[in-house]
């Protein structure tokens, strides 16, 4: 019995043997691996595989000098360019009531009376706060 061609996978279970032009096998490798088309079960994987490659091929580097000047319209400098202020310590209020929607105003109230997990949380986070506030003090 003859060794099996380059590139064939090992089977778990030893099978029959195999014959391919004339040449007998080793049962322990596939009669469709000698035919070359184990990999056509599955065709989208020679696609990922050549997709995976093609992702990881590496770019040419490029000269910054190269590169056209940023507009002046786009830079930072712009006198209308303000940096927003953190506004987390503002009250949020009735934020939903812009939507002018009865049906969420019926369900953000249905919520919060109904709720008193979230009842006891906003009582424990008011604490929390004035705590704070005490040891800042």
């Amino acid at each position: 019995m003859k060794t099996p061609p380059k590139g064939l996978s090992p089977r778990r279970k030893p099978g029959p043997t195999a014959t391919v032009n004339g040449e007998t096998l080793d049962p322990g490798f596939r009669r469709d691996d000698v035919n070359g088309a184990h990999w056509m079960k599955h065709p989208l994987a020679a696609l990922n595989l050549a997709l995976l490659l093609a992702g990881c091929a590496a770019l040419p580097a490029i000269d910054p000098s190269a590169l056209p000047a940023t507009p002046v319209a786009f830079k930072e400098t712009d006198v209308r360019w303000t940096q927003a202020a953190p506004a987390d310590a503002q009250p949020r209020g009735e934020w939903w009531k812009v939507f002018a929607d009865p049906l969420l105003d019926g369900l953000v109230e249905r919520a919060s009376s109904d709720n008193g997990n979230v009842q006891i949380a906003a009582a424990r986070l008011a604490q929390a706060r004035a705590l704070v506030r005490s040891a800042q003090a």
